[in-house]
């Protein structure tokens, strides 16, 4: 609780009340599965990474990547990385919060 509460809140998610408590349901939803499990999974995903540029573009299915720009996790720069070197990719960025709103009509188009 200590941690999530000192979290500054990325400026998209300021925009809105529903943004706010999006913000505050993810830190809640991470922590609850425990310090120690939370610190687990993000070390495993520091070890990790994407495969290569060369085995990514070969992947040829349609891709649809949503990303917004105060995504500290998940930075834009891999998002259009992704965009440019998957050969059948359409990428949206969001730039506030009514876009991410806008998140699941996009998925559902998409699909």
């Amino acid at each position: 609780k200590r941690v999530a509460s000192s979290k500054a809140r990325p400026p998209i998610f300021l925009e809105s009340d529903i943004g706010r408590g999006m913000f505050d349901l993810g830190w809640e939803t991470k922590l609850s599965m425990g310090v120690e499990r939370y610190c687990a999974a993000l070390e495993g995903a520091a070890v990790s990474d994407l495969p290569s540029e060369q085995e990514l573009s070969t992947i040829d299915i349609p891709t649809l990547i949503l990303a917004w720009r105060s995504d500290v996790q998940h930075p834009v720069e891999t998002a259009e990385m992704l965009r440019a070197t998957l050969p059948n990719a359409e990428l949206h960025v969001a730039k506030s919060w009514a876009e991410i709103e806008d998140f699941p009509r996009r998925m559902h188009e998409f699909l």
